[in-house]
């Protein structure tokens, strides 16, 4: 007899040891060569699994079904013989197997009905008791028992059902236990796409039993030893975290531009050099709070940078509106009649320039109105053009009636019947409803009114800017200047000019709010100096675009919070135990070393956060392995990395009391 010919890939002699048979077997009496596999599975999807051989893949269809094909796999490495899968159908052994088995648990479950066991007296020979549970899950089910993780099963039956019944341990776990994900989901993935991009050749369906076990004391987190468990489903499987473990990303792990424009190199290299002679030395730990260190070390405030960029900040003052220059003729137009109304008796200096405006105004003398200085030379600022509506910054040559000059003329008699009011509304119009509040917060009625009676009769209006900060006149400009860093008034006017709405950024107004988002956006004289340090971010960007910051259209935002970049969900890292280890000094430098040659400021100059250089070399893989490898700190897959998708507990479960 020849042997050769019963191997497996010459004949489709199918098994008898086997659970399954084909399904094509039990229809039509001809099964498929491969058959069925062992978990039940249609083998017969293809002709082959192809193997790939250096940059090439290669058939593996066997001699007995004709061979390698000529036409060979598709490109991305699948068979190119297909055919619809059939239902393999179980075997009349396994069927007699399970009844037999079903019947002696049925005598075993007769003959344990006869005895009774308690529990208290014996407690090893109990067949109600499995083991001790963990201390966590023993506070909360002293009271119900098994019954809060297990379903019971009362009679006889049941218990048969059960056992010939998928398990539902999951869904009693899930009852307790959330994750940001299906809870039977590998690592709790919302979709298939994501599973495939992870490579993993594992189930697409898990269970809580594969991974946890109950019943066996105090074990750490319930779950199996070992990185087995994670490799039996990961595709890029390794020996040592320290030999083959994949190597970080290029940029690991600074996945996004900072928060703030700190310039690590700059200040360590040169601006702190002084302090080094002439006070204490300052380090990491000068600005990081170590002490709430964990994912992140979050910095200590701005307090700490306060003793250098202090005084810049209230040295920036925001000039929300400057009286321009106008005509006589412009300057004619204004209602003198309302103005005087609202106004009420000017003061001496207001009533003599006014006068003399008016005497020019009423003279027959050409060049004599020649003869009329406006009491301003300066140009309209962002603001003022944005509510006049002017299209250049001068408006001294336009005809009185021109719609630029008109709403000038008609803004002043606002201000001085509204004041402050008239002003918010003004601008809320421009940018947005229920922004005056704090475009306008601690801004005086009395003031408004006065710069405004003041300007519309020709002459200057001055009140100082008070001390600590707020609003004041120097003359012909109503200013703002902060009180300090994170003041609200400059953070309100550069969160308008960046994120106003859309309606507000169409048309004409574009071209107005590009002016007024480049006024509070300049690095060297915008307000406050915010963006000095605070980066501008286009949220939606995906590309480089340096252009717009000069641009009204997408919405902006400043990124405020220091937040650094959190990084995988799946990544456990935490700071403090490294400080605790290598000390606060110095154990900064061991994995975080300065890159000076990387171009760190110009990641500033445009919105991308994701286009970007770090202020600091990417950390490798072969840093972490001097500390964590074999004999030395545990390198196994848990000690970095987190299975389920943000895991937490159910009110429920919280409420329950403790009954430990």
């Amino acid at each position: 007899m020849d042997r050769d010919s019963f191997r497996f890939d010459h004949s489709p002699y199918e098994r008898p040891n086997l659970h399954f048979r084909c399904g094509r077997a039990a229809l039509w009496g001809v099964p498929c060569p491969r058959g069925p596999s062992a978990s039940g599975a249609c083998g017969g999807e293809v002709a082959c699994f192809p193997v790939k051989r250096d940059s090439r893949w290669v058939c593996r269809r066997p001699d007995a079904q004709g061979g390698r094909c000529p036409e060979g796999p598709e490109p991305d490495g699948r068979c190119a013989h297909r055919m619809p899968p059939c239902q393999p159908q179980t075997t009349t052994r396994r069927k007699r197997g399970t009844l037999t088995l079903l019947a002696v648990l049925t005598i075993i479950g007769l003959i344990g009905a006869t005895f009774h066991f308690d529990a208290s007296a014996y407690p090893n020979l109990s067949s109600l008791n499995p083991g001790p549970l963990s201390g966590l899950h023993g506070r909360f089910t002293a009271d119900q028992g098994c019954a809060s993780c297990h379903a019971a099963h009362g009679r006889i039956g049941s218990w048969l059902t059960a056992l010939a019944s998928p398990s539902s341990q999951t869904e009693l776990c899930s009852s307790c236990h959330q994750f940001s994900g299906p809870a039977t989901a590998p690592h709790n993935f919302q979709a298939a796409s994501a599973l495939a991009q992870h490579q993993s050749a594992g189930p697409t369906q898990t269970a809580c039993t594969m991974c946890h076990l109950e019943h066996h004391g105090d074990v750490p987190m319930l779950l199996r030893t070992g990185d087995g468990v994670c490799q039996t489903c990961h595709m890029k499987k390794f020996t040592a975290f320290g030999v083959d473990h994949p190597e970080f990303s290029a940029q690991f792990p600074y996945a996004i531009r900072t928060a703030v424009e700190f310039d690590h190199t700059a200040h360590f290299g040169a601006h702190f050099s002084e302090r080094k002679t002439n006070g204490p030395a300052i380090t990491c730990i000068s600005c990081h709070r170590i002490d709430q260190a964990s994912r992140v070390v979050p910095l200590a405030g701005f307090e700490t940078c306060a003793a250098c960029h202090g005084d810049d900040i209230v040295k920036r003052d925001l000039t929300v509106f400057t009286m321009p220059e106008l005509s006589i003729d412009e300057f004619a137009a204004i209602d003198q009649g309302a103005i005087a109304g609202a106004c009420g008796p000017r003061s001496a200096d207001e009533d003599k320039a006014y006068k003399d405006a008016k005497g020019l105004i009423d003279s027959t003398d050409k060049k004599a109105k020649d003869d009329f200085q406006s009491i301003s030379d300066q140009p309209l600022t962002p603001l003022g053009k944005l509510l006049t509506g002017a299209a250049k910054n001068d408006i001294a040559d336009l005809d009185p009636k021109d719609p630029p000059a008109a709403a000038l003329a008609d803004l002043m008699r606002d201000l001085a019947k509204g004041g402050a009011a008239a002003l918010g509304k003004a601008a809320e119009a421009k940018l947005g409803q229920g922004r005056a509040a704090a475009l306008f917060a601690g801004l005086t009625p009395d003031l408004v009114r006065r710069a405004a009676c003041a300007w519309s009769s020709n002459a200057e209006f001055k009140v100082d800017a008070p001390l600590g900060g707020g609003w004041y006149a120097d003359g012909l400009s109503l200013k703002y200047r902060p009180a300090g860093h994170g003041d609200p008034v400059v953070r309100a006017w550069i969160d308008a000019a960046l994120g106003s709405p859309a309606d507000a950024a169409s048309g004409a107004n574009k071209a107005w709010l590009a002016d007024l988002r480049a006024a509070v956006l300049d690095r060297k004289s915008g307000p406050g100096a915010c963006v000095k340090c605070h980066a501008v971010s286009d949220p939606a960007a995906t590309g480089t675009d340096e252009e717009k910051l000069a641009k009204a259209g997408p919405v902006l935002a400043v990124k405020w919070d220091d937040q650094i970049e959190a990084g995988s969900e799946y990544v456990n890292y935490t700071h403090l135990p490294h400080i605790n280890l290598l000390g606060p000094a110095k154990g900064c430098d061991a994995c975080h070393a300065t890159n000076k040659d990387a171009h760190y400021p110009q990641a500033f100059d445009q919105v991308n956060p994701h286009h970007f250089e770090s202020n600091f070399s990417p950390i490798r893989r072969a840093q972490c392995s001097e500390c964590h490898a074999p004999a030395r700190v545990r390198d196994d897959c848990m000690t970095c990395h987190e299975y389920h998708r943000n895991a937490g507990l159910k009110k429920i479960m919280m409420a329950q009391p403790n009954q430990g």
